[in-house]
């Protein structure tokens, strides 16, 4: 029968294994992350497999296995970094060049394979017991590539807690220049959990190196579950931040803009009057959405065909320079373009806008526009977005027809996701609050 203690450390391998599971069978639109948590819990769950060998003193096992646990641990992080690169690096692809990660668990893998392998069964079980009483070379050369495994582990730890916390900072303005909103795509609760599993790592490292106290396995199993259970459960629910840059559009919602042109021009043979759109902006379909909007397979090829030259400036944006290379009446004629789309079409209701969209609608390169807010409106994207729908929530709340509606709602009309971004903005714009603006006008009315 197991113990109390014996079911605690059972509990690590239970709950990556559950994960696991979880991460990798779900399907949705952010697949790519998922499986790649779902691999780091993969690998979580086969260490503490190996090593429950250990707890319930299966030696036999143990012996056959032992040698695998540590290049495990040291696949382990890097994962761990892949999986906040895929959430924070537009269309971030797992390639080849990635493997030179696990440069190290291959050494050490290699090496104990080497080591291990010649020493005899007895000294095996002293070596899992924890005594070494043998001076076999091949003993002492695998407890000297067991100590440099931890040496690289706990560099691991420094080296990829630094790479991971930059992608979040990184991430995070990211999301100034890129989104209208930033719910859902902040990723506050893996920067806290980046900053707690750094500082236990030091506090790990600190009792391993000094032994000035004796971390309980009871305790150490707890916290370990804590991470996982933290990490699983919020991995699954984050959904995709980065969609694919190339859109395909509906035909009776797109416009071309020559940028050497002056005005927004309707699309060539659409007759039709523009859709009057309200919360929704001109926006662009994806592939696998076009059956959902019900077009056809010879609309979604002359969608492809209109937008050829959309779809070219969006695959080379990576080759574009980092310099201004705009003339000064090409930046003109699309601030002319951008502020009449704000105005008539008004895409900032929609709570979801992004750069990508707002670009797409123009028909430009997105780094053309967010150049264009940054130097000219000198703002980054989020804040040039929010000062119109602040300037709408000022025209709805002294709007005797939104008498009715909560400042909620007021907030939903104008396009902000929740109240408290409501709030902070309308604050940051104003000065004052949606409530105290609204008493003032009724007193000044």
């Amino acid at each position: 029968m197991l113990t109390i203690k014996e079911i605690i450390q059972l509990l690590p391998l239970l709950q990556s294994l559950n994960f696991a599971l979880l991460l990798l069978a779900t399907r949705n639109s952010n697949s790519k992350a998922n499986k790649i948590l779902g691999i780091y819990m993969l690998i979580n769950f086969l260490q503490y497999f190996l090593q429950a060998f250990d707890i319930f003193r299966l030696y036999d096992m143990t012996i056959i296995t032992y040698y695998l646990i540590m290049p495990f641990m040291l696949s382990s992080v890097p994962f761990l970094y892949f999986y906040i690169k895929s959430l924070t690096v537009e269309n971030y692809r797992f390639g080849y060049k990635e493997l030179v990660h696990f440069i190290p668990s291959f050494i050490i893998l290699i090496l104990n394979i080497f080591s291990f392998g010649g020493i005899s069964y007895n000294d095996k079980i002293l070596i899992i017991k924890g005594l070494y009483k043998s001076s076999d070379p091949h003993l002492t050369f695998f407890l000297t590539t067991y100590k440099l495994s931890n040496l690289i582990y706990n560099v691991q730890i420094i080296f990829y807690s630094g790479l991971m916390i930059f992608l979040l900072m990184k991430h995070k303005s990211n999301i100034k220049q890129q989104f209208s909103y930033k719910e859902n795509i902040s990723l506050n609760w893996l920067t806290v959990f980046i900053t707690v599993f750094v500082c236990f790592s030091i506090f790990e490292l600190t009792v391993y190196y000094t032994k000035f106290i004796s971390l309980s396995e009871i305790y150490y199993s707890l916290i370990i579950v804590s991470f996982l259970t933290f990490l699983g459960f919020f991995g699954i629910k984050q959904s995709d931040i980065y969609t694919s840059t190339i859109q395909f559009y509906k035909k009776q919602q797109t416009r071309t803009l020559s940028i050497t042109g002056s005005k927004l021009l309707p699309h060539s043979g659409a007759n039709k009057e523009p859709v009057n759109i309200k919360k929704e902006i001109i926006r662009p379909v994806l592939i696998n959405e076009a059956t959902a909007i019900g077009l056809a397979n010879n609309d979604i090829n002359k969608i492809n065909s209109d937008n050829t030259t959309l779809l070219h400036e969006f695959t080379e944006e990576k080759n574009l320079k980092k310099n201004f290379i705009l003339s000064e009446q090409q930046t003109a004629n699309i601030i002319q373009n951008l502020n009449e789309l704000m105005e008539t079409e008004k895409p900032y209701l929609n709570s979801r806008l992004t750069l990508s969209d707002l670009a797409g609608a123009l028909h430009i390169n997105r780094n053309y526009l967010s150049q264009i807010i940054n130097i000219h409106f000198n703002k980054n994207f989020i804040t040039f977005i929010n000062e119109f729908r602040v300037k709408k929530a000022q025209e709805l709340l002294v709007d005797s027809e939104y008498d009715k509606f909560s400042i909620d709602g007021i907030a939903a009309e104008t396009g902000f996701n929740s109240r408290s971004s409501f709030y902070s903005a309308f604050k940051k714009h104003t000065g004052i609050t949606p409530s105290e603006y609204k008493k003032h006008k009724e007193k000044t009315v």
